[in-house]
């Protein structure tokens, strides 16, 4: 029995389980690790090897009761031949297999132990009822000696296979365990890792927008001086430039509508080839832009139509307006008059866009400044919002984490028992 000693001799004298009502979450492993320990796995296995050992000797016992057994004196020859044969290889398996039922010294191999011996146990069996039929009928008493001796060796197994399965459930509860103290930590460095990402970015946003008041501030006081105060006066004055231009090419567009109709029947007539025109470029352009089409004299192109106006098949009453708005427009000159203002205006308006730009280089320098802090301010404000409704989804994803450990490990310990998951118990 001195193997049967060594396997129990480590669990002598083992350290006393704490009995502490809050364990903190970086000691669960070595917790999870001392309790795993399963005594009453160890006892039950204790007990099963002694039995195995003593099934096993009594194996050995009957299998030199078979061997010292005298056939009966009236057995037939045939018989007593095939039954001695039957006898030997009987020997033969249970001698082979009494020599792998010897236990590990290890209990952590009793598994594989068990899966071992059961496969040679039930080929022995196997082998066993195949010359049981002749070794029987010679020996009788020995033989049913052998069947119980198997039969209990088979019971030992079983229940060695069941205590097996009960370890293994036991274990799992402690693999389950550590995989939810795994995940807990995992999610509790996740959530330290993307806090402090979204401390940084508070403290980059809060720097951001004291920038940006900073650039308002001075904008106000650029804005609020001499300079200042002439810039806006100019943009005053630009505005109303702008308003005077659009008057000027709006009254333009009125003195040329009531030809537009005349002068796409004209184009169209040239792109049949029944005319030919001279100016038909300036026709576009006075349909598209009358500005552009004044560039040069209108005198040529106004003639031109005046000739063409009987070919279009217009009514009278509206050719006879077209007429009268060419020698309107020929008469007056005031299209040319249009133009002048559209140009003066236009030179006005540069000339002011100048002085706003020399003038205002401190405030445009501001005003850039202003909307690149703006755009980091929404860059920033975005990702924060982001990070944020990230660690509330790992919060709650923690929390129902921490919640399946903490009545994980109280099942284990089998009262209550607090996790200082960092926060303090």
């Amino acid at each position: 029995m001195s193997w049967f000693k060594k396997i129990f001799r480590r669990n002598e004298g083992g350290e006393a389980k704490k009995t502490a009502s809050c364990l903190a979450l970086s000691d669960l492993p070595g917790w999870l690790d001392e309790r795993s320990h399963h005594p009453g796995f160890e006892k039950t296995v204790q007990d099963l090897y002694v039995q195995i050992d003593r099934a096993t000797k009594g194996l050995g016992r009957s299998l030199k009761k078979l061997e010292a057994a005298s056939p009966p004196e009236d057995a037939h020859p045939r018989l007593l031949k095939a039954g001695t044969a039957s006898r030997d290889a009987v020997r033969k398996q249970m001698v082979l297999l009494s020599e792998k039922l010897e236990p590990p010294l290890d209990i952590d191999s009793a598994e594989e132990y068990h899966s071992v011996i059961l496969k040679h146990l039930e080929n022995t069996v196997q082998k066993f009822d195949k010359a049981r039929k002749y070794t029987a009928a010679l020996f009788p008493e020995e033989s049913e000696t052998i069947t119980t001796d198997l039969s209990q060796l088979t019971r030992l197994l079983a229940e060695l296979g069941e205590a097996i399965d009960g370890r293994k459930r036991w274990l799992r509860k402690f693999e389950d365990a550590r995989e939810m103290a795994i995940r807990v930590q995992e999610g509790h460095r996740q959530m330290g890792s993307l806090e402090s990402e979204i401390s940084e970015k508070e403290e980059k946003l809060a720097r951001h927008r004291a920038s940006e008041k900073g650039l308002l501030s001075e904008l106000d006081e650029v804005k609020s001086s001499e300079e200042g105060r002439r810039r806006e006066t100019l943009k005053e004055d630009l505005n109303k430039r702008r308003r005077a231009l659009e008057g000027v090419e709006a009254e333009m567009a009125d003195l040329v509508s009531p030809m537009t109709k005349a002068l796409r029947r004209l184009i169209m007539q040239d792109s049949s080839d029944r005319i030919s025109l001279r100016y038909r470029s300036r026709f576009e352009q006075l349909i598209a832009s009358p500005t552009e089409a004044l560039e040069k004299s209108i005198s040529g192109p106004l003639e031109e139509l005046r000739s063409n106006v009987d070919s279009l098949g217009l009514r009278n009453k509206k050719k006879e307006r077209i007429l009268e708005q060419i020698d309107h427009l020929l008469e007056t000159k005031v299209l040319e008059d249009l133009k002048a203002q559209h140009a003066d205006l236009s030179e006005e308006i540069r000339g002011i866009k100048r002085e706003i730009t020399e003038g205002g280089r401190e405030t445009a320098r501001l005003e850039d400044e202003l909307t690149r802090a703006g755009d980091r301010i929404s860059r920033i404000e975005a990702e924060l919002d982001q990070a944020r409704k990230s660690l509330a989804a790992m919060e709650k994803e923690a929390a129902k984490y921490e919640s399946d450990l903490r009545a994980a490990i109280e099942k284990i310990a089998g009262r209550p028992l607090e996790i200082d998951m960092g926060n303090g118990c």
